[in-house]
């Protein structure tokens, strides 16, 4: 199970990042032909979804991550105490 809720967020942060670095490329196309900012040309461009979307991908698959991270870092923590308590008893 542990497994696929990696794989998820990975697939999750990987696809905000390529998806955050087009629609930067695509700004960046936009605004050599106008100057103007990056505010200007996601609205232009009408890029707020895709933009917004990318920022949420690369959180969510990060929360995953981190709880996944903590998860296993007191499911080793709670073992060690079990089996130095095991060790203390004998």
């Amino acid at each position: 199970m542990k497994k696929l809720s990696t794989q998820f967020a990975a697939l999750l942060f990987i696809s905000g990042v390529l998806l955050f670095g087009l629609m930067h490329v695509c700004i960046a196309i936009y605004s050599s032909n106008s100057n103007s900012g990056l505010l200007y040309a996601l609205s232009e461009i009408k890029g707020w979804i895709p933009y917004l979307l990318s920022i949420t991908f690369m959180v969510i698959g990060g929360f995953i991550f981190l709880d996944e991270i903590v998860e296993e870092r007191a499911r080793k923590e709670s073992q060690g105490k079990v089996y130095h308590y095991v060790e203390e008893k004998e």
